[in-house]
């Protein structure tokens, strides 16, 4: 059998995909399964045992801000479907819906195809209603909810992440290079000062003060952000008394993940990183506010046990101290 999962948006929402990954495995263990993805995330899946193969997903954004593969969601379709016939799936799933995608695996021929019933999902054979905005469960459940309608209940649902060796050796000698001499490479705190929606940022100020009193109280905080949140993340560390290890845009993902795996927490605001330390085993305190009721840590949430959620109805609202107080 060869399967192809669709999910194609950002690290969080891939991440949190990963259960139905390891489900189809499981109930399939011969299968050859094939991953549909934004190129940007591609480290994130390289090293999964379960995935086969890794279709890259390349987008552009049209003159009204649309994200699209072509002009129009008929032509996309149809360049999509002529990579996806030729490679002869038996089962499609897709976990973010698209007209380009739901029409793309009905003209390649695939029997089975599982996604949500809008964005033209009349030409699915297995439709599962779609009340992710309503935040009533996890992200993971929703996804799971796909291969549910399948017949197939997961034996585990928390998402799982591979950190490589090689990975974890370049993290601990860039550690070992950036920590102060006589530093406990053990009381490491990650603090993830960006987020790619306004709504969600806990104001830098807090972040700095945060950072600070981690210090104060001898951890080692090690300041980290993606590629394009370098400037924003520069302006919380300039807000500092203290010193920090500074990862800023610094890492590749598979480092980050390797990081996180060496860190007694995360700290952040709703953003990927979150999913990724929550995937290889690392605590998360995440700052919530309930301005979108979609983006709620009900459905957002670090997934599994022994993570902290502060929410409150203004992120703003919750201070440096409150936090400290968690982590302690």
């Amino acid at each position: 059998m060869k399967i192809l999962v669709i999910r194609t948006d950002r690290i969080g929402e891939v991440v949190l995909t990963l259960p139905v990954i390891t489900a189809l495995k499981e109930k399939w263990p011969e299968a050859d399964i094939s991953m549909m993805i934004n190129p940007a995330v591609r480290e994130l899946i390289e090293d999964n045992p379960y995935v086969k193969e890794i279709i890259e997903y390349k987008e552009y954004k049209d003159k009204e801000g649309k994200i699209r593969i072509h002009k129009g969601a008929v032509l996309g379709a149809l360049k999509l479907k002529r990579i996806l016939k030729e490679k002869k799936f038996d089962m499609a799933i897709i976990a973010n819906p698209k007209k380009e995608f739901h029409l793309a695996v009905f003209l390649a021929g695939i029997p089975v195809r599982a996604g949500f019933d809008r964005k033209w999902g009349f030409f699915l054979t297995h439709r599962v209603s779609d009340r992710k905005f309503l935040a009533e469960r996890h992200e993971v459940e929703y996804n799971l909810d796909l291969i549910r309608s399948l017949g197939i209940e997961p034996k585990n649902a928390r998402p799982v992440l591979t950190v490589t060796d090689t990975a974890g050796h370049i993290i601990i000698e860039k550690l070992k290079k950036a920590l102060p001499p006589g530093s406990d490479i053990c009381r490491l705190i990650a603090v993830h000062p960006c987020t790619s929606n306004p709504k969600k940022q806990w104001p830098k100020t807090n972040f700095s003060k945060l950072a600070d009193l981690l210090t104060q109280k001898g951890y080692n905080v090690v300041m980290i952000c993606g590629p394009d949140e370098v400037q924003s993340a520069k302006e919380v560390i300039s807000g500092m008394v203290n010193k920090v290890i500074d990862f800023t845009g610094a890492l590749s993902l598979r480092e980050l993940a390797a990081l996180f795996k060496n860190c007694k927490f995360l700290v952040s605001s709703d953003s990927g990183p979150v999913h990724i330390a929550a995937a290889v085993g690392t605590p998360v305190v995440a700052l919530f506010g309930r301005q979108d009721a979609g983006s709620r840590p009900m459905r957002w949430g670090p997934y599994g046990a022994g993570h902290i959620i502060i929410e409150k109805d203004r992120l703003e609202a919750i201070t440096p101290e409150e936090v400290l107080a968690k982590i302690k």
